[in-house]
């Protein structure tokens, strides 16, 4: 109920040009908020504690296999990004029990 609240408020302050400003200024922050949540992300699953991925890559080709194959069917084909997770989730459970 609040969340339908405040989208009703939004859509009466959207063409407002401070809201505007706002937005436009939260978006150089949201990219570096993804980027730093890649780069941690990257550390955690690769085990790196250098500047090379060294054995980390080694040990994970396969989970670099599946996001290089998420990304191009993301990217490459109109797939819906919700048959992707539950594919994801399917091959999860058969093959990382």
């Amino acid at each position: 109920i609040l969340m339908l609240i405040m989208v009703a408020y939004f859509f009466s302050i959207k063409d407002s040009p401070t809201v505007a400003a706002m937005l436009k200024a939260v978006r150089p922050v949201v990219v570096g908020l993804l980027l730093w949540t890649a780069y941690v992300t990257a550390h955690a699953v690769f085990s790196v504690s250098h500047l090379g991925w060294g054995s980390g890559l080694a040990q994970n080709w396969d989970k670099v296999i599946i996001a290089i194959v998420a990304f191009s069917l993301l990217t490459l084909t109109e797939i819906n990004p919700v048959w992707l997770v539950i594919a994801g989730a399917v091959l999860g459970f058969f093959v990382y029990r």
